[in-house]
């Protein structure tokens, strides 16, 4: 049951979108930038590193900010607070630009937070494609709501390349980061491109990480295809 107030429901999806667009920039482009024009290297990585959490703190609560407009189920809401304050807090303890922490079985903790963000990524993108194919949704609500979604498809699935590349340290290629705490950027950055339909940024991946990057193409183009059609047929 939708729980927005009028012009309430717009102005999420734009903020969404704006924040999205912001940190998916950030992912894509400051630590390279930062490289070929001052030549920084360990500067570049711990810039890059330290706005994509801030990018990220911000993205959580906005998109669960989201839900709680399209969602009244207090097990749902709970479930996907509890989700993302679990995956921010080890993320933030395993993946700490400040610190290296040592920590035996470390890649099932990277397991732990991308699962938990994901399960609550995934449950954000259901919801809202709910709301943006209600019939009470304006079509400039359903344009930004379909922005945001499409964003947050990057997000999801950049959660489960992560997942692949932490079990599998050579999914990547010769990605040189892979492995440190910029994977789940890497990660980010991959799944932008192949959503994009771009040249992939990593060419010589796994199999696994090839066949993900066909249902995350096959989604997004699916995804797209429904919601020009549900514009027409207004």
């Amino acid at each position: 049951m939708t729980v927005c107030t009028d012009g309430s429901r717009l102005y999420a999806f734009k903020r969404n979108v704006i924040i999205q667009t912001i940190a998916l920039l950030n992912i894509l482009f400051t630590k390279e930038f930062l490289r070929a024009a001052f030549g920084w290297q360990k500067m570049a990585i711990l810039t890059s590193e330290v706005i994509f959490m801030i990018g990220t703190t911000i993205y959580i609560i906005s998109i669960y900010t989201l839900l709680k407009q399209f969602t009244q189920n207090r097990f749902i809401l709970n479930t996907i607070l509890v989700s993302f304050a679990l995956a921010f807090s080890v993320g933030c303890i395993i993946q700490n630009p400040f610190f290296l922490v040592q920590l035996e079985g470390k890649k099932y903790y990277h397991l732990l937070v991308q699962t938990c963000f994901s399960t609550g990524t995934f449950t954000v993108i259901f919801y809202t494609i709910k709301e943006i194919f209600d019939d009470d949704t304006t079509q400039t609500e359903r344009l930004w709501g379909a922005a945001c979604v499409y964003f947050m498809i990057a997000w999801a699935f950049g959660g489960i390349y992560d997942v692949i590349g932490v079990l599998d340290s050579n999914a990547f290629g010769n990605a040189p980061e892979i492995g440190t705490t910029l994977t789940y950027i890497e990660a980010t950055a991959y799944s932008m491109s192949v959503l994009g339909n771009f040249n992939q940024i990593y060419e010589k991946v796994s199999p696994l990480m090839a066949r993900v990057a066909v249902i995350e193409a096959v989604w997004a183009h699916l995804f797209v295809v429904l919601v020009v059609g549900r514009l027409l047929s207004k």
